[in-house]
């Protein structure tokens, strides 16, 4: 059977929606995905991008917590080392739909500057060619893109097409060229009745949205503190969680990571080349800004406890909150250089109070706004 240049696809999307990526090896299920993360962004779901934070169950993770308290959906994306320059080529790639009124949340975690930006393993499993080719039509994007590739190209080889025309400096008139032949070659098999490629079909995907009716006066009046103090009963209860007698973190990781022992000596991140993630940041925070976003930014912590020299993070802290400024961003900091319970799970991820203190900050910036 001839497959048809254009398939009619059916599916539907959560109100809690998460994706650990957009599926790099299955064209038709990444296009359906991608159809989905569209359609959140266009029905006003909150967007929370971020990396090995986002793996969780805590009932205070904002997906979940806003969902079941609010009635308001939510669309998750990301796991491990999923980064800035990730963000920035996901949002790129659907900013057509993006508005001034897009409730976005970003993540950011200290353990990203110690290093170059956004693993090449990573780039390849977030940015197969039909996802890449969306992220840099847009001229800025696709300049950051250009010269993240020229650098990573001897990590990632041989290149893909895509890939090859990215190169700084990009051939323009090859990649038009190619993306005709394309066109014609797909056209020509459908005219001759014979099988398209499943990459150069298009498909027509209907996303089912659920009804929501977000309850915006129980927002108004919930108790924010009662919160606070269910999060640590929880994180505490039973004293099979956490206690001081952990360090602050989950005892199974206590034992099975850190050996029962509470000690910083041999855990240091040394910020070797922070410049590429605080680059991207940047310019993640001008694209949002000329979209008339104002997205909310979040570091999260270290635990004081098992890191030595937490101090030598705050320089690279300051410049964030320099650019997230300069590009009117907000910006809520969790990275704290004393132990606060409940707010980390284990040395680097949120806990229920860490996620309440978000959940907080997110209800203040995109819901209560005219209440302040």
């Amino acid at each position: 059977m001839v497959q048809s240049a254009i398939s009619n696809q059916q599916s539907a999307i959560s109100k809690n929606f998460h994706l650990a990526n957009l599926n790099p090896k299955d064209y038709q299920g990444r296009q359906i995905n991608f159809a989905k993360f569209r359609a959140a962004v266009e029905n006003d779901y909150l967007l929370v991008l971020g990396s090995s934070e986002l793996n969780t169950a805590h009932p205070f993770f904002p997906s979940s917590f806003f969902s079941k308290e609010f009635d308001i959906p939510s669309f998750v994306y990301g796991h491990a080392h999923f980064e800035l320059l990730g963000s920035l080529g996901l949002l790129s790639a659907v900013e057509d739909d993006l508005t001034d009124e897009t409730k976005l949340v970003i993540i950011v975690s200290p353990g990203w500057f110690e290093r170059d930006n956004l693993l090449p393993q990573a780039f390849i499993e977030h940015f197969p060619d039909d996802v890449l080719e969306k992220a840099v039509y847009n001229s800025q994007t696709r300049k950051v893109f250009s010269q993240y590739i020229s650098r990573i190209q001897n990590e990632i080889e041989p290149l893909t097409k895509e890939q090859m025309m990215l190169i700084d400096p990009p051939d323009l008139w090859s990649e038009w060229k190619y993306r005709l032949n394309k066109l014609l070659f797909s056209y020509r098999q459908r005219l001759l009745g014979r099988e398209v490629p499943v990459e150069l079909q298009s498909f027509d995907i209907n996303i089912d949205i659920p009804k929501c009716e977000p309850k915006m006066d129980k927002m108004q009046v919930y108790l924010w503190k009662k919160a606070r103090e269910d999060a640590k009963n929880w994180e505490f209860s039973d004293g099979k969680r956490m206690s001081a007698e952990t360090g602050w973190v989950y005892k199974t990781y206590f034992d099975k990571y850190l050996g029962s022992k509470i000690s910083n000596e041999n855990r240091k991140i040394i910020y070797e080349n922070p410049e590429y993630e605080l680059i991207a940041l940047e310019e993640l925070a001008k694209f949002l800004h000329k979209k008339n976003i104002r997205a909310l930014f979040v570091m999260q912590g270290l635990n004081p406890l098992f890191y030595k020299d937490m101090k030598e993070f705050d320089p690279i802290n300051h410049k964030v909150a320099e650019i997230l400024k300069k590009y009117d961003q907000h910006f809520l900091d969790l990275y704290f250089k004393e132990v606060k319970p409940a707010v980390l799970t284990d040395i680097m991820h949120m806990g229920n109070l860490g996620w309440v203190m978000i959940d907080e900050e997110i209800a203040k910036t995109f819901y209560l706004k005219g209440d302040e």
